[in-house]
């Protein structure tokens, strides 16, 4: 909740993007907080924060309006109907009792988004939209259409079902899929990323997660955590591919940069080209890399670790390195590639 309204008063009435809030959390993260966040826990402030008070009144507004008519107005022509005995109000659906309680519970759900985020998650979404739906044909008086007004809703509905049919087919599920895709290869990574190389399955499931993330990129050109993930991918094949690090740096820092064209305020995008160019000995360019990272993220332990890991690669930097790597240490103690990091550091200071 922090997180929300630091973003919010920082841009209170702009906007910071759908789905930002997981992204820019970073600029706010708790010191010792570790956990990957994808929303606040408060829909209004997440709503707030991603669409600024222009798309906040646009929904919750027109919401609010709906909710005070519905509530303030007598049971419809329907519910009438079924308080007279007639042979329509025997549908137990128009008895106002029942329309009063899924009243109760449409207001029990807007108090809970003060502490959750039930409009992220689709299916609530859809039930709340279906009981809000019956509570509105219950309550508000329909007007007869005319004939014209018939004749064009009749015309019209097809083709926006058309419309529909198309976006739906042509887009959206092209990019769901490609997400998909690269979730689950994203997933397959990051259970591979700390461990040996020489572990069974470890090239073929690097290999298998390049080569899925390269798909993902072709569904979803404008997926940049696909082209981020697919530089990862493309790093860790070093870990078995010997004396190849030059050139699968390279590769990394292509995708790594796509990733960065498409958004420069992920700090991870900034830490995969910074790995890809310590890959090809780019020094300098590399901790630049992962200064901006660190910028963008002060305390995401992660971060840290990475950039103390550019810094161990020249004796000079050791001293740093060390700084760097207690301060990630101080931020997630139970960081593994922290603690791997540390161990590493000890064996090398020892080994004559």
């Amino acid at each position: 909740l922090r997180a929300a309204w630091g973003l919010v008063r920082e841009s209170p009435v702009g906007f910071s993007g759908a789905g930002s809030y997981n992204v820019l959390f970073e600029k706010f993260r708790p010191e010792q907080f570790p956990d990957e966040t994808k929303w606040a826990h408060n829909d209004y402030l997440n709503t707030l924060s991603d669409y600024g008070v222009v798309g906040f009144a646009l929904f919750f507004g027109a919401c609010g309006a709906i909710a005070w008519r519905s509530w303030r107005a007598p049971v419809g022509a329907r519910a009438a109907s079924a308080a007279d005995g007639s042979a329509a109000g025997k549908d137990w659906i128009d008895d106002p009792v029942f329309i009063l309680g899924l009243k109760v519970g449409l207001l029990a759900f807007a108090l809970q988004l003060l502490v959750d985020f039930h409009f992220k998650i689709p299916a609530l979404a859809m039930t709340f939209a279906t009981v809000a739906a019956l509570v509105v044909s219950a309550t508000w008086a329909l007007r007869e259409r005319s004939a014209a007004s018939a004749r064009a809703a009749s015309m019209f509905a097809p083709i926006t079902g058309v419309v529909g049919v198309v976006l739906v087919t042509g887009w959206f599920v092209g990019v769901l899929r490609a997400e998909g895709i690269r979730f689950h290869a994203r997933e397959s990574i990051d259970q591979l990323a700390i461990k040996p190389p020489d572990e069974a399955g470890y090239r073929k499931r690097i290999l298998h997660a390049q080569a899925d993330l390269s798909r993902a990129v072709v569904g979803d050109p404008r997926n940049g955590q696909a082209w981020a993930d697919l530089s990862y991918a493309t790093a860790l094949r070093s870990h078995f591919e010997t004396g190849r690090d030059g050139e699968l740096g390279r590769e990394a820092e292509v995708t790594a940069a796509r990733a960065l064209e498409i958004s420069q305020v992920c700090h991870e995008f900034w830490i995969r080209r910074g790995v890809a160019r310590d890959m090809q000995a780019q020094w300098l360019e590399a901790g630049s890399d992962f200064t901006q990272a660190i910028a963008i993220a002060p305390t995401n332990a992660l971060a840290w670790y990475y950039d103390a890991d550019h810094l161990s690669r020249k004796p000079s930097g050791r001293g740093l390195a060390a700084a760097a790597l207690d301060f990630c240490l101080r931020l997630d103690p139970g960081n593994p590639e922290g603690l791997a990091l540390r161990q590493r550091l000890a064996i090398s200071q020892i080994r004559p």
